[in-house]
């Protein structure tokens, strides 16, 4: 018997406290911490609550990104790696390279010829040599038969 199990099953993480995993605990403190510190140093530095409030929840968005973002069972630092080492380190740019078969074709027939040209070179004194050889042994032939 077959049973049909849920896509949704497949995703499922432990929940430790309420409705939060591990990994969302832990990057949730680590964003109120961030928020703490920048908030505090820029109040001491500017006296504005509303600038402070606004560039201490910017700099901890990309902690609290990393913790909500979940796209194909793999994590936001995990994507972003990837983007980057496809964008980088191994960039996919390919030459369009067009390859003219005629062409190909032509360079082989000449050096076809070539070759044909150079063999036939080679081999034309032996030729030569043995025809002699053949003449020779028939004109002694005749000889010897006269």
């Amino acid at each position: 018997m077959i049973v049909k199990i849920q896509e949704d099953v497949y995703s499922y993480e432990s929940k430790i406290w309420g409705n939060f995993n591990k990994r969302q605990l832990i990057c949730i403190l680590i964003s109120l911490v961030i928020i703490a510190i920048s908030f505090a140093i820029i109040f001491w530095t500017t006296n504005s609550i509303d600038l402070s409030a606004i560039i201490s929840v910017v700099l901890c968005s990309p902690v609290l990104l990393c913790a909500i973002y979940n796209r194909d069972g793999q994590h936001l630092e995990q994507v972003m790696k990837y983007k980057y080492q496809s964008r980088f380190v191994y960039p996919q740019r390919r030459k369009y390279v067009m390859t003219n078969l005629y062409q190909e074709v032509e360079k082989n027939q000449k050096e076809y010829e070539i070759y044909n040209e150079t063999l036939a070179k080679e081999e034309q004194p032996k030729k030569d040599e043995s025809s002699k050889n053949f003449i020779a042994a028939v004109d002694k032939k005749r000889h010897r038969s006269k």
